[in-house]
């Protein structure tokens, strides 16, 4: 149980992570996250506001081509992205709008109904119980993976602590941080309602 709070407090920091601020990790439950690394909504400057408007493909694909035409000069490259990153209720929000186009391919399938994953312009589509969840914060990003590196120093590692009464005690450490080496070729959407 404490190694999946863990991997859910790294999502969390790779989300939401603030190397200026303090926050509380996932579930409350005691967790010491120190000298924490920027998250991708930090660290992602390109962004298109919906000012409480509701999600809509237009906004989707401006954000996809935001990402895919940025240029960096040092790389000579461009972006690429490869991933979209969203709450749960803007992830079915996007599935709703797609219902439309939705085909049903293999006929050995036709009485399951819905849409269970998507892609959007190649790119696939995945929900994150960490993405910000109250009307007019939410937010998509769109990612170039290659850009993203985790530098693991140290993987979650178990070590006991001092026995001071009839129980063991224990912890886990981790030592990683997170760096985007082009975050101009990755963009998000941001105060979708």
């Amino acid at each position: 149980n404490k190694t999946i709070t863990m991997r859910y407090t790294e999502e969390d920091t790779l989300i939401n992570g603030d190397a200026t601020a303090s926050r509380t990790a996932y579930g409350g439950i005691t967790t010491v996250i120190g000298n924490e690394f920027s998250g991708l909504r930090k660290l992602i400057t390109q962004s298109s506001n919906l000012a409480g408007a509701a999600i809509d493909i237009p906004s989707v694909r401006t954000m996809v081509r935001t990402a895919r035409t940025a240029n960096d000069s040092t790389t000579l490259g461009q972006g690429n992205p490869n991933l979209i990153v969203t709450d749960f209720t803007t992830f079915d929000a996007m599935k709703g709008l797609m219902m439309d186009y939705q085909r049903f391919v293999d006929k050995s399938r036709l009485l399951e109904f819905g849409i269970q994953s998507f892609s959007f312009d190649g790119l696939d589509v995945i929900p994150s119980k960490f993405m910000p969840t109250t009307a007019t914060q939410r937010e998509m990003l769109a990612l170039s993976t290659e850009t993203l590196q985790m530098r693991v120093l140290q993987d979650i590692t178990y070590e006991e602590l001092a026995k001071t009464n009839d129980s063991y005690k224990f912890m886990l450490k981790l030592y990683e941080a997170m760096i985007c080496t082009v975050p101009e070729f990755n963009a998000k959407i941001i105060n979708i309602a």
